[in-house]
């Protein structure tokens, strides 16, 4: 007969040949185990107690999966970036806390980012390294507006008396993009038209 000291310490008893002994439910976690044994022969008759040592050893390191994809393209300063996270699988038990993740993402500038996932588990096993690579792009043009002193017209196209001068008029042209710093661009080269048949003017 055979129990194991803290468990149930219910005593089991095996007869005839000798049989496998499964190890109890408290052995799931890492650490040392004891299992008593007695043996009585068939006079009933009964051996010293045996007291047999188990140690179970985890030396197999977590597996990290990512959530979402390995690697994604967001348009710059447009798209923002959410962090998925990852599912870590270890064969006895998986603390939250122990996932490490490092590396940002700056979506108002264009690069290459890379988010690192890191485990170890509490027998210190070192899970693989898993990247997810963030590509932040600019495909989205730049877009032109004017500012200037021209009073109740449309500053893409305004119009001024015949013969008359153009010293009041001053333009400035304004580049606004998703991820470059606004710019202006002044002085503004401005072409005169004549309203009827197109000739530019000096």
């Amino acid at each position: 007969e055979y129990h194991w000291e803290d468990d149930d310490t219910t005593t089991k008893t095996l007869t005839g040949a000798l049989k496998t002994i499964s190890l109890p439910a408290i052995s799931k976690k890492p650490g040392t185990y004891y299992m008593h044994i007695k043996l009585t022969d068939a006079a009933g008759n009964t051996a010293d107690e045996v007291i047999r040592t188990v140690n179970v050893v985890d030396t197999t390191k977590a597996v990290i999966t990512l959530n979402g994809d390995a690697e994604i393209t967001l348009e710059g300063g447009i798209d923002t970036y959410t962090e998925q996270g990852a599912t870590v699988t270890d064969n006895v038990e998986v603390i939250d806390a122990n996932l490490m993740i490092t590396g940002s993402v700056d979506t108002t500038t264009v690069g290459r980012y890379e988010v690192k996932y890191n485990y170890t588990d509490a027998s210190g096993n070192v899970a693989d390294e898993v990247v997810r690579v963030v590509n932040v792009v600019d495909t989205t043009a730049a877009t032109i507006n004017f500012q200037g002193n021209v009073t109740g017209q449309n500053l893409d196209t305004f119009y001024v008396e015949k013969n008359g001068t153009f010293d009041h008029v001053k333009l400035t042209a304004i580049v606004k993009d998703n991820v470059d710093a606004d710019k202006e661009l002044t002085p503004y080269k401005m072409s005169f038209f004549h309203a009827h048949d197109g000739e530019e003017l000096d």
